[in-house]
């Protein structure tokens, strides 16, 4: 690897496996005002950059803050290591999202980000880009501070053939107050193939009641909430891995699984949905919650298992 190391502010930016050249010169990535913020350098992005194939950016002295009207696009295998992540909110439309996965009509494998400190996450686009048929991307984020999922994250297929890339997020504690989609369609209705969301907390998971956690498709997806201490969904949050008509499935159709998993105190109070479609001949899929002191089912809690016309119904399991 080929590291080349900028004066001032700015720490290594480690070079391209493709090219062996640095993945982005200084100049263009950090183009906001250099700031020092709570001790912390920081790198301001404050324009539209695009990372180049297999880059492994190193920022592990810095904060990387991604401004209200810039963004970040990365391309195969992009690894990202920094002190903090700051994404902050766009203002109306000025950009699509402050991070994008762009390959054309491929997946661009998975992207990873390691955090040595905090995360926030705002609009996060790594759905797949063509009309048809197309792959999302996978995203896995690895944080030892706290990481807030504040606005869209979709890793979703496209089309009717669509395939969704995986989530995996793993902190002290992971707070979701938006959506994270693995959907086979970006739809979100039933079609494709969805992927599988992990949340990892060595702590808690709280879920809010924005928060919408999908993994539906004509073959449905994986959720799991796993976490050493409490989780905590609200009344108003859905989780849905919810299946199609399995009969366009030639090598058949998974059902949908939901795993929440608390090492102390589970709370369940919003809306879990791992059905299938009304056409569907399937039965429904998994809803497992399994906690080491208590589980709390709210009044508000709604959980769905149906299976199709001629279906049977899924399993709730509770340990």
């Amino acid at each position: 690897m080929i590291t080349v190391v900028f004066a001032a502010l700015f720490a290594s930016v480690s070079a391209s496996a493709d090219t062996g050249l640095p993945c982005i010169d200084e100049a263009e990535l950090c183009t906001g005002l250099d700031d020092i913020m709570d001790g912390i350098p920081t790198c301001v992005v404050a324009t539209a950059v695009t990372l180049p194939p297999g880059c492994d950016l190193e920022m592990l002295d810095q904060r990387l803050t991604i401004g209200a009207s810039a963004s970040i696009t990365v391309e195969h295998d992009a690894v990202i290591r920094v002190r903090e992540l700051d994404m902050r909110s766009r203002i109306g439309t000025i950009r699509p999202a402050a991070l994008s996965a762009d390959c054309g009509s491929e997946s661009c494998g998975e992207v990873v980000i390691e955090v040595t400190g905090s995360a926030t996450f705002v609009e996060t686009d790594f759905s797949g880009k063509d009309v048809d048929a197309t792959e999302g991307t996978s995203l896995r984020v690895v944080a030892e501070g706290n990481i807030v999922l504040a606005d869209e994250i979709s890793l979703s297929g496209r089309g009717t053939n669509g395939v969704s890339g995986n989530a995996f997020f793993e902190a002290p504690n992971i707070y979701a107050n938006h959506s994270i989609n693995t959907n086979g369609k970006v739809t979100g209705v039933r079609g494709g193939t969805a992927g599988t969301i992990t949340l990892h907390a060595t702590d808690t998971i709280q879920l809010s009641n924005q928060a919408s956690i999908q993994a539906n498709g004509q073959s449905a997806g994986r959720i799991q909430l796993l976490a050493a201490g409490d989780i905590t969904i609200a009344p108003e949050s859905v989780i849905s891995a919810s299946m199609g008509d399995p009969s366009a499935c030639p090598d058949g159709c998974a059902s949908g699984t939901v795993l929440i998993d608390g090492g102390r105190h589970i709370t369940a109070s919003g809306d879990i949905d791992v059905s299938r479609g009304a056409t569907s001949t399937g039965h429904g899929g998994a809803i497992w919650l399994r906690s080491s002191q208590k589980t709390t089912i709210g009044d508000t809690a709604e959980f769905r298992l149906g299976g199709g016309t001629a279906g049977a119904s899924g399993t709730l399991r509770l340990d």
